[in-house]
């Protein structure tokens, strides 16, 4: 297994941090029984209550699995007829988060450093495009990518294109339309 553990807390991706971090969260109580964990070498984020090392058995909750959408604070969508099946929309939704935590560290190396991390970037487009793979529907999946293009890759015009792709399907949103702002602003620059 990998060194580095990932976690969502609150609908937010954070790390990678050690260990000994994300034993330090649960003392403090931001990390809680209930939050999605990750590292490399778990074929799946679980709950942080399922890792020994951060809740032993005596601690542990006895509350039932909550599915990842829920989880990270996106409301679910009871599958119809005609909809991606359950097992397939927990694919995506974990290429999105995959994406999600590479767009993370491309803006903050963005914010730290002034400079684009276009490998972080690039990795995060393949996991977005797999999960755009899986439901060409889901409007954060194109805001996701957007971010990765403009924010990892400087490719002003091809998250505009994403963004309003996002915004043909949730025309009401203000995040998207505020990524559309920002990014032709970019593209003035």
């Amino acid at each position: 297994m990998g060194n580095g553990w990932y976690y969502v807390r609150v609908g937010t991706a954070h790390g990678p941090v050690s260990l000994s971090e994300l034993k330090k969260l649960v003392r403090d109580g931001e990390l809680v029984a209930s939050d999605l964990v990750w590292q490399d070498g778990i074929t799946e984020w679980v709950r942080a209550s399922l890792i020994e090392a951060l809740f032993p058995r005596a601690d542990r909750p006895s509350t039932p699995p909550l599915p990842l959408a829920e989880a990270v604070g996106e409301e679910v969508a009871v599958p119809t007829e005609g909809s991606l099946p359950v097992e397939l929309r927990a694919k995506a939704e974990h290429n999105h988060l995959q994406a999600v935590f590479k767009l993370n560290e491309c803006q903050a190396y963005l914010r730290v450093y002034g400079n684009r991390l276009a490998q972080a970037a690039r990795d995060g487009l393949e996991f977005i495009d797999a999960a755009l793979e899986l439901d060409q529907g889901a409007s954060r999946y194109w805001n996701a990518k957007g971010l990765l293009l403009t924010d990892g890759l400087g490719e002003h015009q091809r998250a505009l294109d994403c963004f309003k792709r996002a915004l043909e399907l949730e025309p009401d949103s203000i995040v998207v339309r505020q990524n559309i702002r920002n990014t032709e602003q970019q593209e003035r620059a």
